[in-house]
């Protein structure tokens, strides 16, 4: 898997990689009524103003990035204009099929609506993406909505609109669960230290004692920070699909697009003149915890103080002095998680960080040509 950084969309071809037509006529004006339409390269600033007007939105949803070999996989989005304002939006992503002719298309993140949306704004989405894609025949589209649908252990009732909605479109729900914990940042930050497990406070201040410091770094540690989390990763089994990127080059070039860019940032906790910790964290939307990495030393005979707990506060302190509420920490496999599970050391690092668990509408599919889609997941089995 590879990514590139995408230059726009002047070349004389249209999103979908078919030849100008009245049809992409059509659905540039769409636009311009106010309907949805495709981006062009001049859209891209105005949808990035959006995507920072929209608490629930993610990385996913950054347009200027192709996934893949280009050949076989690519992103567009379509947006939603109120004059020259984007209000709702969805990043799409194809990848075409080898063995059965049409795509798997995926919506990256979700819908994005500046605010809740009504079953009226659903449908006018769906409907736009069937029309926009039908050229490329989608055997399915996988629809996504980053939308809470518990917060605690509390149903929201303003969102369970939602659910009526997708049973009234067919649309069935896939295993995956969407979920998370986030940390409220609201209050002083005694309160905030209040709401974390004891051990927690007390970790904190034994590293604040000991001489433990945390910073923000750029670019020229994506390098380090690769080769930390792959060793980590080696030692504890873990994925490392990063952002589905497989190499170091890919790897540091999208890392370090995302630090210019503002859309990300890096921090590290250093003891001694060695760098213990690093997290990545992204900042479009609510900032979310994406990749952390313990640095080999501190799995030497010389123990360091604990860094994760000090290095997670600081970034809290930060998130806080730039005017955000929530922190999300990253996702969770479970709302409980048993001791003999792989991942329970990070769920309860997590729970323990004072993190509050949130559940998402999971992600549902719209099966558009049946045959094939069984055909596709007898392929993937």
């Amino acid at each position: 898997m590879t990514r590139q950084f995408r230059s726009g969309g002047d070349s004389g071809e249209t999103p979908n990689g078919l030849e100008p037509s009245d049809w992409v006529d059509r659905m540039r004006e769409d636009a311009r009524r106010g309907r949805y339409g495709p981006l062009s390269a001049t859209d891209f600033a105005a949808w990035r103003h959006f995507l920072k007007r929209c608490p629930l939105a993610s990385e996913e949803h950054l347009v200027d990035c192709v996934r893949g070999d280009i050949a076989q996989h690519r992103t567009e989005a379509i947006a939603r204009w109120d004059g020259d304002r984007i209000v709702a939006g969805a990043h799409l992503w194809f990848r075409r099929m080898r063995f059965v002719p049409g795509c798997a298309l995926r919506m990256l993140g979700g819908g994005l609506y500046e605010r809740t949306p009504s079953t009226d704004d659903l449908d006018e989405l769906l409907d736009a993406v069937r029309d926009h894609t039908r050229p490329d025949k989608p055997i399915f589209i996988e629809w996504g909505l980053r939308l809470p649908r518990i917060v605690g252990d509390r149903e929201l009732e303003e969102h369970r609109h939602v659910t009526t909605w997708l049973a009234r479109r067919g649309l069935e729900p896939t295993p995956m669960l969407d979920a998370t914990f986030w940390v409220d940042l609201s209050g002083s930050e005694d309160e905030i230290l209040g709401r974390m497990h004891h051990m927690f406070r007390r970790n904190i201040r034994k590293a604040d004692r000991d001489g433990v410091t945390c910073r923000q770094v750029g670019p020229e540690m994506a390098d380090t920070f690769y080769d930390m989390n792959m060793k980590m990763a080696g030692l504890k089994r873990l994925d490392t699909a990063f952002f589905g990127v497989g190499s170091r080059t890919h790897f540091v070039e999208f890392i370090s697009g995302l630090l210019k860019a503002e859309a990300a940032a890096l921090f590290c906790a250093e003891w001694n003149g060695l760098i213990r910790n690093m997290v990545l964290i992204t900042r479009i939307g609510t900032p979310r915890y994406v990749y952390g990495a313990t640095g080999e030393e501190a799995r030497g005979d010389e123990r360091p103080p604990p860094t994760g707990q000090i290095l997670h506060w600081e970034v809290m302190r930060w998130l806080r002095s730039l005017g955000f509420g929530t922190y999300d920490l990253g996702g969770t496999p479970a709302r409980e998680v048993s001791s003999d599970h792989p991942n329970f050391g990070v769920w309860q690092f997590k729970t323990r960080l004072g993190g509050q668990y949130v559940e998402f509408f999971h992600k549902h599919r719209l099966t558009c040509r049946p045959i094939l889609s069984r055909a596709y997941r007898m392929w993937r089995g």
